[in-house]
């Protein structure tokens, strides 16, 4: 299991490569994946859909959004 901290570090540093080029979809499927594993789903379903709104086609962003509609959370 990864530890808090480093799950910290990562959204902050995520974040820091979102100011500096917000039209990066892997940043935003990260920062995603980051924020699903410390429970913040509503979050990142929306890092999910920004994601997605600049590559349509993304399997594995679709595959991680799919796993936040099984673990029960309602889509915007």
């Amino acid at each position: 299991m990864k530890a808090q901290g480093d799950l910290l570090e990562a959204e902050k540093l995520l974040k820091r490569a979102l100011k500096i080029r917000p039209d990066f979809p892997a940043a935003w499927m990260n920062l995603g994946i980051v924020l699903a594993s410390r429970k913040d789903l509503e979050q990142a379903e929306k890092c999910y859909q920004n994601a997605l709104k600049l590559r349509k086609i993304y399997p594995d962003c679709y595959y991680n959004l799919g796993n936040l509609v099984s673990s029960g959370i309602k889509l915007l």
